[in-house]
């Protein structure tokens, strides 16, 4: 299992070089971690309920080292959906299961459509709603109204914009419930 020293060496050797990097690094050393084993969901490492980051498991060639290195994080408990690139297995997006992992879209009454090329489930909502990502490191959404992918953000942005979220304590989707909210009810 993964202890802070461990997690600490994960997050600076994968540093991109941001500033809000360095204050996630900080905010890492002023608290203390547990290492904590949930049946089914994986291996993570939890201070309290203020941050924890999982295991990462997750491999791919064309993802940056920064992505492993946030596996899982989050400011919540780690059984709550949505943590930083938790729903990324490298397997790509499968028409009928785009919208949420907890049945077919048809069944919950969202279209049907295919999903563009080479794009992989990434994040999951607090809702348990996916984003995704594609080999343009781009983070997108299925839309119901267009039955297309549409453009969230950049991963270097959408990163930045989890680890600003983390340091505040809040949730990283907040920011967008107006554009998606079918996937953030």
């Amino acid at each position: 299992m993964m202890m802070k020293q461990h997690l600490l060496e994960r997050l600076t050797h994968a540093n991109p070089g941001w500033p809000v990097w360095d204050e996630l690094i900080g905010l890492v050393v002023s608290l203390d971690f547990e290492p904590v084993v949930i049946e089914y969901l994986g291996d993570f490492l939890v201070s309290g309920t203020r941050l924890c980051f999982g295991v990462p498991e997750m491999t791919a060639e064309f993802i940056p080292p920064y992505v492993s290195a946030l596996h899982g994080m989050k400011c919540d408990d780690p059984e709550i959906a949505g943590g930083y690139a938790d729903a990324f297995t490298g397997e790509m997006a499968t028409e009928g299961s785009l919208f949420s992992p907890a049945g077919t879209d048809e069944a919950m009454g969202y279209p049907i459509f295919t999903p563009p090329p080479k794009t992989y489930a990434f994040q999951s909502t607090p809702s348990g709603a996916v984003f995704y990502l594609n080999r343009m490191l781009e983070v997108t959404a299925p839309s119901t109204e267009t039955e297309s992918f549409e453009l969230v953000d950049t991963l270097e942005d959408f990163t930045q914009h989890c680890i600003r979220c983390v340091l505040e304590n809040e949730s990283w989707s907040a920011a967008y419930a107006q554009r998606f909210p079918h996937l953030l009810d």
